[in-house]
C-alpha cells in the first residue's frame, strides 16, 4: 500500500511539473486608486467586480497581475469605453526598476468586449523574479449613470 501511495504522489509531482498555460484574470475592483482620495467616488459596476469613475475627473487605477514565471504574457482588458480611457502594463525588475512597458488608448465606442479589440492584445515581457501591474487612466462618466467602466484583466 505504502509503494502504492508513493507511486501515485510521484505522478500527480511529476505531472504538476509540467505545468499547464497559466491563464489568468482578475475582476478590475480587485485594484485601488492611485490616490487615495479617488477611492470613494469610483464605483462598483453592475457586472461582477467592475469599476466606473464618478468622480469628475479621471482617475489612475492600479491592479496587481500575478505571473507565475518570466517570459511573454499577452493582456486584454475588458469592459466598455467611451473615450479617453488608457492602460498600461508595466513589468518591474525584482528591486523595483522598470523591466517592460506597454499600453493602449481606447479612444471610440466599444460594447462589453475586449478594450483592446479582438486579437489586440498587447504584449509585455516579465524578467526572472520581476512582477506584473496594469495601470489604467479611467476616464470620468460621460453620461448620467456612466458609460466608462472596466470589467475585468485577463492574462496568459
Amino acid at each position: 500500500m505504502k509503494h502504492y501511495l508513493l507511486g501515485i504522489s510521484a505522478v500527480l509531482c511529476v505531472l504538476g511539473s509540467i505545468g499547464i498555460a497559466n491563464a489568468r484574470s482578475i475582476q478590475a475592483n480587485a485594484g485601488n486608486a492611485q490616490d487615495p482620495s479617488n477611492e470613494t467616488c469610483m464605483r462598483t459596476a453592475w457586472a461582477g467586480g467592475g469599476i466606473s469613475n464618478a468622480c469628475g475627473h479621471s482617475v489612475v487605477w492600479n491592479m496587481p497581475l500575478v505571473v507565475d514565471r518570466s517570459g511573454s504574457y499577452m493582456l486584454s482588458v475588458w469592459g466598455y469605453a467611451d473615450g479617453g480611457t488608457s492602460c498600461t502594463a508595466w513589468s518591474m525588475n525584482a528591486d523595483g526598476t522598470i523591466y517592460d512597458v506597454n499600453g493602449r488608448t481606447f479612444s471610440s465606442p466599444i460594447q462589453v468586449q475586449s478594450l483592446v479589440g479582438a486579437g489586440d492584445n498587447f504584449p509585455i515581457f516579465v524578467a526572472n523574479g520581476g512582477y506584473l501591474m496594469l495601470e489604467c487612466n479611467v476616464a470620468p462618466w460621460q453620461i448620467p449613470g456612466g458609460t466608462t467602466k472596466i470589467y475585468s484583466v485577463n492574462w496568459q
